[in-house]
């Protein structure tokens, strides 16, 4: 219980600063690269305030030159963190069309230049 109203005061503390900024960001045309930045740092202190250690192998197979896709089993939100702490690349997220209408968080997921995919509708998935 105490790992999480940590982890929660962490992540509103980051959120109130990092978050905002973002926000306003999204609305003005913040580059990408801040939004990189930002991410970066967010997820990290998720997993030091969750007390998650990452193991990462295989850092050596990503190309720094070329797009790839790297996937995980989402098997908690913690995934995500994970991914986006420690690729060494710039790096967007696939995401359910849904998403993009969540208020504030759409549209700065939108500026980051996450992909938004319609899962109803096989083609134009693949296309996004």
């Amino acid at each position: 219980m105490f790992r999480s109203i940590w982890v929660s005061i962490v992540a509103v503390s980051l959120l109130a600063t990092v978050g905002v900024v973002g926000i306003l960001g999204a609305y003005v045309g913040f580059p990408r690269a801040y939004y990189q930045w930002a991410g970066r740092v967010f997820s990290g202190a998720m997993l030091w305030a969750g007390g998650t250690p990452v193991n990462v192998i295989g850092l050596e197979n990503i190309d720094r030159e070329r797009p790839q896709v790297i996937a995980s089993n989402h098997q908690s939100m913690y995934d995500v963190w994970a991914l986006a702490a420690v690729i060494p690349v710039r790096n967007h997220f696939v995401a359910k069309k849904e998403v993009r209408k969540i208020p504030i968080f759409g549209r700065v997921s939108e500026a980051a230049g996450h992909v938004f995919v319609d899962r109803g509708h096989r083609i134009s998935a693949i296309e996004s």
